[in-house]
């Protein structure tokens, strides 16, 4: 054997050796990618029967809430099934999107795998096979074929899998989606009702300087919004004629963890009275991202740790007072109320943002004139519901699409007090003149067939109703306090001699006033009036509190104000 031939001999020698190599790692991965699919198709199984589970019985559940004499029980249940089943979703979103990605690297070194196997096998001269190299040929045929089936698998599993999590979704569980409920994670917390979901609240301090006041923090620019809490962050924005920001403090100590800052274009600052200013709005979070908008018509985004995630501008608002709407966040999306203009110009709008990357997920014109309310999310029997109030009219929307559900031409005027919904009822403020209570189960035009009642006492200018599920207490600028019974009947009226603009909460059956001069007035609910206490803050105050176990957060004039009574164990009703 000469040299040529040796170093033929050699060179196929090394050939087999990468061949051997490549058609094991072809076959490792395609077991692996067969491994992975059948688990994705086992849990894709699973999941789809937990959600007809639990979709299942909360429904049931739902619907027994009418001939239930005590509710709370039940309405508890729901929650805990109604938690259950989000994290069964966000569990299954993060499996998937997880797996998807490994199938993918492995469907893609098996096909690199089959390419290079037919590559080393070089070119062969065209000659006639016998029938005994069909087999072989066949085998050929067979690989590509299987090639082309799995990558049609591939893009099948895409799709059902859903790779890419939804419209703010993420892949990680509990840190998008509707936020859970103990958080005050927008203006007046869940359902922007102004009810801490906790029993035991620290309304108690004074005496001595600082007594039960555990930390105040100064915050730089002014601004009306209120607080807003995820876990173990607070977040609050302010603003000034050059700069918009958002504050993150840690809520046991009140440390500034960051700053995140939004430069204004000359161009694009607005003229706007100081009572309102540019950082009137209050912020909203998931637990992924906190957002803000301000009196600029711009909206920010930051993650947990102050990095800026996307900034969008929707355009300075036309509004003589300023824009002051809060956002709200649902399932992801970040939910703008842009109201402006006059009815018959069309410059309203109402958008939903995918939170992740602030595009527009879906974008309504809506017939109405400039407002400064802001949406909610109600839970209307087993349907989820989106409640706008402004002038002329009451619309619900379905939050995820922004179809148009119904409406109702029940209010005029400059709005400013937000919704409030109690059971099926969205209850809204026409201002110096009415409260109405709308039915939110019909469908279409329902001002002639779903006006529940309304009651001519009381319309507060600025201050939300409160609602503890028995009595509705309105709260005007000047002191006034109208309490009227969830039937429309008024209970009492009572001057409180103070002046008012943050909205009333509700905490251990305890009704709330915060003055704008700084006084914190504690009243027993129900149907006689009966104040309890007055608290001195010192800084005037016009932004509405948060809660958090144990804790009450306070935005005043110059500072927030942490409130807590150390022997107070935090407990969730």
């Amino acid at each position: 054997m000469d040299r040529t031939d040796g170093a033929q001999i050699e060179d196929r020698s090394l050939t087999g050796i990468l061949r051997s190599s490549v058609l094991s790692s072809a076959i490792i991965a395609g077991v692996f990618a067969t491994v992975i699919l059948g688990l994705l198709v086992a849990r894709y199984v699973q999941w789809s029967y937990l959600d007809r589970i639990y979709q299942g019985q909360i429904a049931s559940d739902r619907s027994r809430l009418p001939t239930l004499a005590d509710p709370n029980q039940a309405i508890q249940q729901i929650r805990l099934l109604d938690l259950k089943w989000r994290r069964s979703i966000f569990d299954w979103y993060a499996f998937s999107y997880a797996a998807a990605r490994v199938l993918v690297i492995a469907m893609a070194v098996w096909l690199l795998c089959v390419q290079v196997i037919g590559f080393l096998h070089g070119p062969r001269p065209a000659r006639p096979r016998p029938p005994a190299m069909a087999g072989p040929v066949r085998g050929v045929q067979m690989v590509h074929l299987a090639s082309l089936i799995c990558a049609g698998v591939l893009v099948f599993l895409a799709i059902l899998s859903n790779w890419q999590p939804l419209p703010g979704e993420t892949d990680e569980p509990g840190k998008s989606g509707q936020p859970i409920s103990r958080y005050w994670y927008r203006f007046r917390g869940p359902g922007g009702a102004g009810i801490s979901p906790y029993r035991q609240v620290p309304v108690q301090f004074g005496g001595p300087p600082g007594q039960g006041i555990v930390w105040k923090t100064p915050i730089a620019l002014p601004g009306h919004s209120s607080p807003v809490i995820w876990e173990d962050r607070l977040f609050v924005s302010g603003a000034d004629s050059n700069d918009c920001q958002v504050y993150c403090l840690a809520i046991d100590s009140g440390r500034l963890l960051w700053t995140g800052r939004l430069p204004i274009d000359p161009s694009q600052r607005p003229e706007v009275p100081a009572e309102t200013g540019l950082a009137a709005p209050t912020m909203a979070t998931d637990g992924r991202y906190a957002y803000a908008i301000f009196g600029t018509g711009q909206v920010v985004a930051f993650d947990m740790d102050g990095r800026l995630v996307w900034t969008r501008s929707l355009g300075v608002p036309d509004s003589p007072y300023g824009y002051a709407s809060s956002l709200e966040a649902f399932d992801g999306l970040v939910i703008i109320q842009f109201d402006q203009g006059q009815p018959e110009e069309g410059k309203s709008r109402l958008l939903a943002l995918d939170g992740r990357s602030g595009k527009t997920v879906w974008e309504k014109v809506r017939p109405v004139g400039a407002s400064w309310t802001s949406p909610i999310i109600a839970t209307v029997g087993p349907s989820v519901q989106l409640i706008t109030v402004a002038n002329p009219l009451v619309i619900a929307y379905e939050p995820r699409s922004g179809q148009e559900l119904w409406r109702a031409a029940v209010v005029h005027g400059d709005l400013a007090p937000s919704p409030v919904a109690v059971a099926d009822l969205v209850l809204a403020v026409e201002p110096y003149g009415k409260l109405v209570a709308v039915r939110a189960t019909g469908a279409g035009d329902v001002t002639k067939t779903h006006l529940a009642w309304r009651n001519d006492t009381a319309g507060p200018e600025i201050c939300s109703p409160l609602c503890d599920g028995k009595y509705i207490y309105l709260l005007d600028s000047s002191g006034l306090l109208t309490v009227i019974d969830i039937q429309g009947k008024l209970i009492y009226q009572q001057a409180v001699d103070l002046n008012f603009k943050a909205s009333p909460s509700l905490a251990d059956q305890e009704v709330l006033l915060i003055s704008e001069e700084g006084v914190l007035v504690r009243l027993a609910a129900g149907p006689v009036y009966k104040e309890l206490a007055r608290y001195q803050l010192g800084e005037g105050c016009t932004a509405s509190p948060a809660f958090a176990p144990g804790k009450m957060f306070i935005r005043t004039t110059g500072h927030v104000y942490c409130i807590a009574t150390e022997q107070m164990q935090p407990v969730l009703q």
